[in-house]
């Protein structure tokens, strides 16, 4: 394995961090699942290799090829919880991946269970450390989609929950500021901010962080994606 090419589990955690930064997050899964195969005791090995994955199948066009990728991020994050259930990442990431799942899913019950366990894996980060920022985000994001869901999911949701669970605007944007202050540059949190305060009619504000999502710095290969969409709804809705 590894091994043979004279490396360690360090050596290529930081050679998927060298590839991350220069945005190549297909080189950069490799090696972090290496490293994860090689030290299954790395969880930050196995929580990069999920999110590499979750990025990777965010911008395939297929359904099918975005659950693949999804799923073996799941797989990643299992790994992780099954390791250390009390790991805050672990269940931030976790979230995360369910919420991708939600986005190719197509059985309502398992829709329903995948809407639980976003909330429920964020609240346990949350509980396990307060200022994670980037869970805030899925905190705001779960608040948001939950008043914006389609007819179909709405329906199956409320028969699961029995009514539909309390999701407000105010509580979205709330969520949303706290990642602002804890994590500046995470673009996807300026642009889903941006969002919110558009539904909310303060429009000042919505483009504001439109405008903080364009001039945050790209880290990401899905932050290029992003500042693209918050540049769109700048024309549109300024």
């Amino acid at each position: 394995m590894g091994a043979t090419h004279g490396q360690d589990a360090t050596t290529l955690m930081s050679e998927g961090l060298r590839y991350e930064q220069q945005l190549k997050d297909t080189q950069a899964v490799g090696k972090y699942a290496l490293a994860f195969q090689m030290q299954p005791s790395n969880i930050k090995a196995a929580l990069k290799a999920a999110e590499m994955n979750v990025g990777i199948g965010s911008r395939q066009t297929n359904d099918g090829e975005k659950r693949k990728y999804y799923l073996e991020a799941k797989n990643f994050t299992d790994a992780a919880l099954k390791f250390d259930s009390t790991n805050a990442d672990a269940n931030y990431m976790t979230a995360v991946v369910f919420g991708k799942l939600t986005e190719v899913e197509t059985s309502n019950d398992k829709i329903i269970d995948e809407v639980r366990n976003i909330k429920e894996y964020a609240d346990r980060a949350l509980a396990i450390n307060p200022n994670h920022g980037k869970t805030w985000y899925i905190e705001g994001k779960w608040h948001y989609e939950m008043l914006n869901l389609s007819t179909i999911k709405k329906v199956a949701i409320k028969v699961m929950y029995k009514g539909m669970p309390k999701a407000n605007i105010d509580s979205s944007i709330a969520a949303f500021e706290k990642c602002k202050t804890l994590e500046p540059y995470f673009a996807m949190n300026h642009l889903a901010l941006g969002k919110a305060y558009y539904y909310n009619k303060q429009y000042e504000k919505c483009l504001a962080s439109l405008q903080q999502c364009v001039k945050s710095p790209t880290l990401s290969i899905g932050d290029k994606a992003v500042k693209e969409e918050a540049k769109q709804l700048i024309v549109k809705w300024q």
